[in-house]
């Protein structure tokens, strides 16, 4: 039977849960990956190419060729937030070092699969990004702390896009098109990839991670603070749906191709729902 993995963030090591086409209580299992320094993973992201690439709080990013069993470790950023790939295969990594005696943010760039990194110049300095997006037309969106930045040449150089003075958590496209970024003050959609946005819910929560169930459009999104609200009409209406999770903030969330939602914490583990968040 064909396994599908997906990686989730969560306590103070890399967990990888293997998933079976029946359902997750009949075929579900957990093999522990640690990660060379053995401290806690802070970004986590998968390539074209199937590589893993881990950052962690404070020593570095690795990446693993062969699903986590060996890695290399391929940057001493300190704090680790984001990973971004293009098509061409160049990969971002963006988080937090210290100049100085400050921590500061940077943007790094490889063209070599992490070998070796160039600081983006190009409009993301001083910039903390959290997540990266790439769009359908080839055009490449980055969630930050200062709104949405867009770039139109795999990341060469990058502008303010829109939702300036919004801090940007997230980013999340479904299948017409249309994306949705998740802030300090809620939902945000744009039809016209990235160029306007509306706020379509959850106005007084602070949006961290956003999740989308492929095979209906269902929409899960975590709180910080603690919850997981639903959206069944493409951001129209919320329903909270934490119903059995404990009161504290995600560390991701993350839909798998038959609908099961996984709802990872910092220390009191992963949660999942086979009802598209009915119960946990």
């Amino acid at each position: 039977m064909r396994s599908r993995r997906i990686l989730l963030r969560v306590e103070l090591s890399l967990v990888l849960l293997t998933i079976g086409a029946s359902a997750v209580s009949q075929t579900s299992s957990w093999e522990h990956l640690s990660v060379p320094s053995g401290s806690g993973v802070n970004a986590l992201a998968i390539n074209s190419d199937g590589q893993i690439f881990v950052g962690n709080y404070n020593h570095g990013a690795y990446r693993s060729t062969d699903n986590g069993i060996t890695w290399v470790k391929i940057s001493d950023l300190y704090i680790s937030q984001s990973f971004g790939f293009t098509p061409s295969g160049n990969v971002f990594l963006s988080g937090n070092d210290y100049s100085g005696n400050k921590l500061k943010n940077y943007t790094y760039r490889s063209n070599d699969g992490g070998t070796t990194w160039n600081q983006v110049a190009g409009g993301l300095q001083d910039r903390e990004v959290r997540s990266f997006l790439l769009l359908p037309n080839g055009g490449f969106l980055a969630a930050t702390d200062k709104g949405v930045y867009s770039s139109v040449d795999s990341g060469s150089t990058w502008v303010q896009s829109r939702l300036e003075g919004f801090y940007v958590y997230s980013l999340q496209l479904n299948a017409g098109g249309q994306i949705f970024a998740g802030t300090d003050s809620g939902i945000y959609r744009s039809v016209d990839a990235g160029e306007n946005w509306n706020q379509v819910g959850l106005a007084e929560k602070s949006i961290g991670w956003i999740a989308m169930n492929r095979s209906n459009g269902h929409l899960f999104v975590t709180v910080w603070g603690g919850g997981v609200y639903r959206s069944t009409d493409n951001g129209v209406n919320w329903l909270m749906v934490s119903a059995g999770l404990p009161t504290i903030s995600a560390r991701g969330i993350a839909v798998d191709k038959n609908g099961n939602v996984f709802f990872g914490t910092y220390g009191t583990g992963i949660y999942y729902s086979t009802d598209g968040g009915d119960s946990w």
